[in-house]
């Protein structure tokens, strides 16, 4: 079993485990959706890091704005999670 759930956080994207897909309470399809729709925006910043980064434009700026992003994006999914399930 524990090798199992192993396997399955493995098989998370970055994002999805940047924003803790998995971790939902109350079992709610609302919750779970805002959260897939912010893992995939961190997808994608990842998938432009790492093109950047293929084609020698990763600059130590873009890095950092990636970076950055990442956070606030991972803050609001927070907010955003907090305000769906607020006064239940």
């Amino acid at each position: 079993m524990k090798t199992e759930k192993i396997e399955m956080a493995n098989n998370k994207t970055h994002g999805e485990k940047l924003v803790g897909i998995d971790f939902n309470v109350g079992n709610r399809g609302d919750v779970h959706d805002c959260k897939r729709r912010f893992a995939e925006a961190i997808n994608h910043l990842e998938t432009h890091r790492a093109e950047a980064f293929e084609h020698g434009t990763l600059t130590a700026d873009k890095e950092m704005l990636l970076d950055e992003a990442q956070k606030r994006i991972i803050d609001a999914q927070m907010w955003a999670v907090k305000a769906i399930t607020w006064g239940l």
